[in-house]
Parts: C-alpha cells; structure tokens; sequence
C-alpha cells in the first residue's frame, strides 16, 4: 500500500496532536518573516548590540494567539519556565529572555508599520490561491429569485400580554396564556 504524502496540506486536528516542536515548524514554515525583523534592525553599527532574537519574539506574538495565552506577562513568564516552549519559538538556551517591555516595543512598532503587515499579508495569500486556486472567479446564483415548491404555512400568532400584566397575573393564568410548545417566527 503506498502513501500520499501532501507536506503542504493537513488537518487542524492532526496539527494539534503534533508535538510542539513539530507542530511550530509546521506553522512557521510558510511564513517569511525576514520584512517584520527587518523593521527592528540597527540602522546604525554604533552602539550597543541588539541582544534580542526579534524573529523568535515575533514567533511568539503569533503562538500566544494560537496558544490562547491571554497577556504579556503569561507570555513571558511561559518563555521563562519552558524551555522546551523558548527552544522550539526559536530563542535560543543562552538568549535573554524578552521582558514585557520588549513585547510592547515590538506590538508598538508593527502598529506604526501596518503596511508591512498588509503587505505580508497579501503575499501570504498570494501563495495560497497559487497553490490551491481559492480566489478564482466562481458564479454564484442568487437563489431569492428561485420559487420554492411548497408555499411556507401561515400561522395565526397568539396574543400575549405585555411583560407588565403578566407580573400582576397569577401562575394558573400565566401558564394558560404562554404556550407549551412555542412556534418562533
């Protein structure tokens, strides 16, 4: 029996059974992500060192919403205590461990270039529809105009009393009045 191996194409499902490390690669290697880091380079050599892995930062921004990590500071303190989670965003053991300053800097930034995130993300769907075709021109028909066969049932509705007399009625009146199987609509 031989087996199809379609390395571009799986199941949500099957991606959260992954390992981490897998399932991260998987994630990240479509993505080019060198036009985000090229934002946070040096513009001059004069200085001090950036001491940051901003491509593993960046990596992470993206793993917090898909991880459901709900702030900052839970990210950080994850990069902190898991090694295996920092090893496998890419950071490497001896790299310092970004602080919540840091995350913020990077978010403050990519909110002031949002044009390179369009751009990305138009070359992100670029590759997809050339890979599968999604954003072919398909006809669609509107199907309002299109006579059903059967003529929906018209139904006499029910008069209720407003929400103010029904707090003066007793329960037995109540009960008779509101129906027992309601027909919405």
């Amino acid at each position: 029996m031989s087996i199809i191996q379609q390395p571009t194409l799986f199941d949500i499902q099957i991606l959260q059974e992954l390992e981490i490390e897998a399932k991260y690669q998987e994630i990240f290697s479509p993505l080019e992500l060198t036009p985000l880091v090229a934002l946070f380079q040096k513009e001059n050599i004069v200085g001090a060192p950036v001491t940051i892995n901003y491509e593993a930062a960046l990596r992470a921004v993206l793993v917090s919403f898909l991880e459901g990590i709900p702030t900052i500071k839970a990210l950080v303190m994850r990069i902190k205590q898991d090694v295996r989670f920092k090893l496998s965003l890419g950071f490497l053991f001896g790299d310092r461990d970004p602080s919540e300053a840091t995350f913020s800097r990077i978010l403050h930034v990519l909110s002031q270039r949002i044009d390179v995130l369009i751009n990305l993300n138009c070359l992100i769907i670029k590759s997809i529809d050339s890979e599968f075709n999604i954003l072919s021109e398909d006809i669609a028909f509107d199907a309002t105009a299109v006579e059903a066969h059967t003529k929906p049932v018209k139904r006499d509705k029910q008069k209720i009393s407003s929400t103010c007399k029904q707090h003066s009625m007793k329960t037995n009146e109540l009960s008779k009045e509101l129906t027992i199987e309601p027909q919405w609509g």
